[in-house]
């Protein structure tokens, strides 16, 4: 219900400030993230929105919000730990056109997140994430296809009132692909999938205006 009213208010705040992109996104994504004790994996679910605009030049600014749900394993044989919470990605994208079919496409993102461990707030997660991505498209009538490479670091803490756990995702790297099938002339859905420091996929529905 909190989703589909969240949903609903994006919309029309879109539709009221004229927003010339709006879309819903649902993924998983997992990597692994460094303690002082050693590293533990991470899984992610995430959904949400995301909402972007034109500017003068050919450069989109953005943002997008959603929840999240967060495994942590600190090993095999240990029980997982789960945290749940919201996330709120900022972002810049700067698509050029190389030609009639081509295009180069970069994306840097900033992107906080807030949860609570499940049946015990008083154990808190943040972390913030920046990416960056460099990729190169090409349109086949309804099909694009967008293979990238993506540079990523990761730094937060998880904290109770007795104590703060410090991790990081150091400065890494990876490549992956985006699919984009048009449905028609400004909507589209994209499947995605990544590999390297994160392994991840997403599907995503997009209109633009």
């Amino acid at each position: 219900m909190r989703a589909s009213l969240f949903a609903l208010l994006l919309v029309a705040f879109s539709s009221a400030f004229g927003w010339s992109g709006i879309g819903a996104f649902l993924g998983q994504r997992n990597s692994d993230w460094t303690f002082a004790a050693g590293r533990q994996h991470a899984d992610i679910d995430v959904y949400g929105l995301q909402i972007e605009d034109r500017t003068q030049s050919p450069l989109r600014v953005g943002a997008s919000a959603g929840q999240f749900d967060l495994r942590l394993q600190p090993s095999e044989n240990a029980l997982a730990e789960r945290y749940s919470g919201k996330f709120l990605s900022l972002f810049l994208r700067l698509p050029q056109p190389l030609g009639d079919q081509w295009k180069l496409h970069s994306l840097l993102r900033y992107q906080y997140h807030l949860g609570d461990k499940a049946l015990r707030e008083s154990e808190q997660i943040s972390w913030s994430e920046v990416s960056l991505q460099l990729g190169l498209s090409l349109q086949l009538g309804r099909l694009s296809l967008q293979p990238y490479g993506f540079l990523r670091s990761i730094d937060g803490d998880i904290s109770t009132p007795s104590q703060t756990r410090l991790f990081e995702h150091e400065l890494s790297s990876g490549y992956g692909l985006k699919l984009d099938y048009y449905v028609e002339p400004t909507a589209y859905i994209r499947f995605l999938g990544s590999s390297g420091a994160v392994e991840a996929v997403s599907i995503s529905f997009v209109r633009q205006y």
